[in-house]
């Protein structure tokens, strides 16, 4: 943005230049040119008055003496012409008396009336300029004095002039490319501000309040907003995490409460089945134990600032198969584990893989009829550097490409899925805490239809021993 707008100001800058030098230089080219012009037509009047007597009594050696000593003193050869154009004398042989341009001067002259060549002089000009007056009698033109004047002397003098302008020309320019850009940031400073304080709200922390001093009305104004906007939105994210802390702290305590009467149930249980049931709820309660200090941990840290930990996603996965088993069997859902060739350890936040695939199985249930499969499924990495994929897939109704790149909006729901219960927060739920653990959420079509949700993960470091 600062160069397009430096450039445009230079690009004015070179116009107002262009405007004032060409018109400088054409105007300096043309007063060169008359001073020229004048010095050689008032010469070549003058040498008429005084080669008159010498045409009259055809004194030849008195011309000849008159056009040599003009020539020598002024560099410019000079002839002279009877009526029908023939030389009389010259200062010099050779001349090129029959061009153009002297016979068109030589007839005006012949008529009475001095002339010249009155063309611009430019530095790339080679033809010499002409000028010539008649030799006056009482009966007529005599003769006609004919001045061929070189134009090496003014052009070389314009090639000067040229030069100093150009040089002025670029010296301004100069100095007028240091200002633009100086100008141009400084113009554009207020957006430089606001540009580093979205940077600070994009990466998940409060921006400092953007100074409004020196600012021009509509950004002084745009500041203003920007400044009120990133207030209330502090303001929203603290009472978020506020409420966030408060229900965790809130719920933590009928948790514990719960949990002790459930282990007192556990001597009760006489069959194995019980007991079995009895040991998957204390599992399930330490967990939402686990997942209540994963909303202390998030709630109190900023955006992207997550203290990720080391965890198995096999284990993991496998131990939310095992937890979801009652589930499926109730509603008549085959749900099976695959496990991967090897140890998977994975970076996460606090139970975000615990809690994304809850949502995720969940979900596939939801969608699922009588008779369905889900496949939980965790892909280790093939070489090091890569992540780990965990898929929850489902043979059931699927999605279409509309459907899934808009499933993780909040509160979204799929027209002909109105009548499912749900809230449309799960998938939403479930990309944010993999955004959270530095992973992604893809959701793809399964083979030969369903739907396979795809969560890719960090591998971990290895740790020290």
């Amino acid at each position: 943005m600062r160069r397009r707008l430096a450039a445009s100001y230079i690009l004015l800058l070179v116009c107002v230049l262009a405007a004032l030098e060409v018109p400088l230089a054409v105007g300096l080219t043309g007063w060169d040119t008359q001073r020229l012009v004048a010095s050689r037509l008032a010469d070549a009047v003058r040498l008429a008055e005084i080669v008159e007597p010498g045409v009259r009594d055809g004194n030849l050696s008195m011309l000849n003496s008159t056009l040599a000593q003009y020539d020598f003193g002024s560099g410019s050869p000079v002839a002279l012409l009877d009526r029908n154009g023939d030389s009389i004398t010259a200062s010099r042989i050779g001349l090129p008396l029959r061009d153009r341009e002297v016979t068109r001067v030589f007839r005006q002259a012949l008529a009475g009336r001095p002339t010249a060549d009155e063309r611009s002089v430019w530095p790339w000009r080679s033809e010499p300029l002409v000028a010539a007056a008649p030799v006056l009698a009482v009966a007529g033109s005599l003769a006609v004095v004919v001045i061929i004047a070189p134009v090496n002397a003014v052009a070389d003098g314009l090639v000067s002039t040229y030069a100093w302008l150009l040089l002025g020309g670029s010296g301004a320019l100069l100095t007028g490319t240091v200002g633009a850009w100086y100008l141009a940031g400084r113009t554009l400073r207020p957006l430089t501000d606001l540009t580093g304080a979205l940077a600070e709200a994009t990466a998940g922390r409060v921006p400092s309040p953007v100074s409004q001093r020196r600012r021009p009305g509509e950004l002084a104004q745009i500041t203003q907003l920007f400044n009120g906007m990133t207030h209330t939105v502090a303001e929203v994210l603290d009472r978020q995490r506020m409420f966030i802390l408060h229900a965790s702290h809130q719920l933590r305590t009928p948790l514990t409460v719960l949990r002790l009467r459930v282990e007192d149930l556990g001597p009760e249980l006489a069959t194995e089945e019980a007991q079995e049931d009895h040991r998957l709820a204390l599992e399930e309660a330490q967990r939402l134990g686990l997942v209540l200090n994963g909303l202390l941990s998030l709630a109190s840290v900023d955006r992207g600032a997550v203290e990720a930990q080391q965890v198995d996603a096999g284990e993991v996965a496998a131990a939310r198969v095992i937890a979801w088993q009652p589930v499926a069997r109730r509603n008549q859902i085959t749900l099976r584990y695959s496990a991967p060739a090897r140890r998977t350890p994975v970076f996460t936040a606090p139970t975000a893989l615990d809690q994304a695939l809850d949502a995720l199985i969940d979900n596939a249930m939801k969608f699922c009829t009588v008779g369905c499969e889900i496949v939980v499924r965790v892909d280790a990495p093939e070489q090091d550097g890569a992540g780990v994929e965990v898929h929850v897939a489902d043979d059931g109704p699927g999605m279409s490409p509309e459907q899934r790149a808009r499933a993780t909006e909040q509160f979204w729901r799929a027209p002909d899925q109105q009548h499912v219960d749900g809230f449309g927060l799960g998938l939403p739920i479930v990309a944010v805490l993999v955004e959270a653990s530095h992973g992604r959420l893809d959701l793809l079509p399964a083979d030969p239809h369903g739907l396979d949700a795809r969560i890719w993960l960090p591998i971990a470091p290895p740790q020290d021993p």
